[in-house]
């Protein structure tokens, strides 16, 4: 028999991992790390496990919306919510919602919610009056502004 080759020892290698160090979806992992955990949990460490059941936590009328700041803020219908309580009304339409600091913007509405202080406001300007109003047309330091209406061009334009 010795046209066969001869073949080497296998060399055998035990590696214990002592930690887990969680999901990576990057293109290349290390030890002790996943780079997927469908349905999976690793709340028993070591031993990994199937994930509990899923669960309706809320069920939404008509929903328009979904965002995650510091805690979920979503808009059922007119309504928007945040961390569960409705803090504000808005249009019946899809919205776009974007985190700038610790204000939420909701989009196409022009709507601003304030997670520090809780305060729901427009971010347009708006100003209410009540009485006699008049409006004069003022340059930047403020002195009112001269003009006549013609059909032509004037001949020597100034000021802007």
């Amino acid at each position: 028999m010795s046209f066969l080759p001869r073949l080497r020892d296998i060399k055998v290698k035990t590696e214990v991992l002592s930690k887990f160090a969680g999901l990576n979806r990057s293109p290349v992992i290390k030890d002790a790390e996943f780079c997927k955990m469908r349905n999976m949990t690793s709340d028993g460490f070591p031993v990994l496990s199937p994930r509990k059941r899923r669960h309706c936590a809320r069920r939404l009328s008509k929903p328009n919306g979904l965002y995650m700041h510091s805690r979920l803020a979503w808009v059922d219908g007119t309504k928007f919510y945040y961390n569960g309580e409705e803090k504000g009304t808005v249009a019946d339409s899809a919205k776009s919602m974007v985190g700038m600091g610790a204000y939420i913007a909701v989009f196409p509405d022009k709507k601003l919610f304030n997670t520090a202080d809780g305060s729901f406001e427009s971010m347009e300007n708006s100003v209410t009056t009540s009485g006699r109003v008049s409006w004069t047309l003022t340059d930047k330091e403020g002195s009112p502004y001269t003009y006549t209406s013609s059909s032509s061009a004037p001949s020597s334009p100034s000021g802007g």
